[in-house]
């Protein structure tokens, strides 16, 4: 696989050593050969960084880790891994939805990836004196939205 995040900063390199062996043939050496072939060069390394930023846009950002099991939550229970808890039962809910598979990420001038993998979410609750820290993963946009909406609904309730 591309890695375009390291080959962005490359180009970016490229480029430094591109204009810093120009300058230096304008001040000192003035040789005609040196400044074609660089400024060809320089131009190249413009293409391959401006390719390598283009093409992070679309990549989610790889997973570091292995995600097993399942999260089941509606208004009245949390199953996770066939494991049921009654609302009722959980003190201390937490529930963080921070995102979802595909989400475009604010990353600012980064190269890439620019899409998230939807883990920057937990749950985390007490009970029967055992405590409940999980991460997950949400898919797609409207499993994010449906979330969101039953975590009010779920918060609402054990107030």
């Amino acid at each position: 696989m591309v890695n375009t995040e390291q080959n962005y900063w490359i180009g970016i390199v490229g480029l430094l050593f591109c204009f810093a062996i120009l300058q230096l043939n304008k001040d000192y050496w003035d040789i005609y050969l040196i400044r074609i072939l660089f400024t060809t060069v320089a131009i190249f390394f413009v293409i391959f960084t401006l390719w390598n930023k283009l093409a992070g846009i679309n990549k989610k950002k790889p997973m570091k880790g292995i995600l097993k099991g399942v999260l089941k939550i509606n208004s009245e229970r949390i199953e996770i891994d066939n494991q049921s808890y009654s609302l009722k039962e959980v003190h201390d809910l937490t529930i963080q939805i921070k995102s979802f598979s595909g989400q475009l990420l604010n990353k600012g001038h980064s190269p890439g990836p620019k899409r998230s993998n939807g883990t920057s979410n937990s749950i985390s609750f007490r009970s029967n004196d055992i405590n409940i820290d999980k991460r997950f993963s949400i898919q797609s946009e409207q499993d994010y939205y449906l979330l969101k909406d039953l975590k009010d609904e779920i918060q609402k309730k054990i107030r």
